[in-house]
């Protein structure tokens, strides 16, 4: 269901369930039936993935909340009201999926195939693609996440691509990109692949097509493709030599696939 308010989202304290939808943060509190109002918060696509019950412990920091603001100066509304705010907005946030780390016997098995798309494999798809933007990173593929399926999800910049069962149907050209994981924090290298790439798959909708790609995106898609047939991106290194470890803060995020 889909919440349209232009003006204010009211709480009410009590146990509840929450969620967010049209940028608005709506919560469902069965209680007292105090209402706290404030502008409603602009999240995005934040809240996707259903209500979530809210702990009797934050129901009652939202009583103690009320109260304070209810027998208190309008200045204290200001220092009340945002902690509030921030209070649902965190309990909210989507949970990145924990990234596996190598030498994770996961990474080094061959992924089976999906044989039907259901909710939870859309669902999957979605969180990796949230993980992928958050770690940050320009691929991710289900393996990294700890799910041995062909799933894998990418995006250079030019919108998030979810695939489903991908296989590399023709490469020509090489190119060597400086290459690093999330599964492996800090370690790069450069890797020669294949410039070009055509890749057939299947979307989240089910519909079958082919991706033709090259630069960036051919590589990302050929890094997520070896993960789903247990390789990572150092078995494809010709010069052991060149592999270095640096500081996470300095890795670049097209290197993080």
């Amino acid at each position: 269901m889909a919440h349209n308010l232009s003006a204010l989202a009211i709480i009410s304290a009590g146990d509840i369930d929450s969620t967010i939808s049209g940028g608005s943060l709506i919560g469902v509190l069965e209680g007292k039936g105090v209402g706290i109002a404030f502008p409603p918060v602009g999240l995005g696509g934040v809240g996707r993935g259903g209500v979530r019950p809210l702990p009797c412990v934050l129901c009652a920091l939202l009583d103690l909340m009320h109260n304070v603001r209810r027998n208190s100066s309008i200045i204290s509304h200001f220092l009340v009201d945002p902690l509030f705010c921030l209070l649902f907005i965190s309990y909210n946030l989507p949970m990145p999926l924990k990234i596996i780390k190598f030498p994770s016997p996961i990474l080094r098995k061959k992924a089976k195939p999906l044989k039907k798309i259901t909710k939870d494999i859309i669902k999957l798809a979605e969180k990796m693609i949230e993980t992928m933007h958050a770690a940050p990173g320009v691929g991710l593929a289900a393996p990294q996440v700890n799910k041995s399926i062909r799933l894998i999800v990418v995006d250079v910049g030019q919108g998030p691509i979810a695939l489903i069962n991908p296989e590399i149907v023709k490469r020509s050209g090489t190119q060597v990109f400086t290459e690093g994981c999330l599964c492996l924090p800090g370690v790069e290298a450069p890797v020669e692949r294949s410039a070009k790439v055509s890749v057939i798959g299947i979307d989240l909708n089910g519909n079958s097509g082919q991706i033709d790609a090259e630069g960036l995106l051919a590589t990302v898609f050929q890094h997520e493709i070896d993960h789903l047939d247990g390789m990572v991106f150092i078995d494809r290194v010709k010069d052991p030599t060149t592999i270095k470890y640096i500081p996470l803060a300095k890795e670049k995020k097209e290197e993080l696939i």
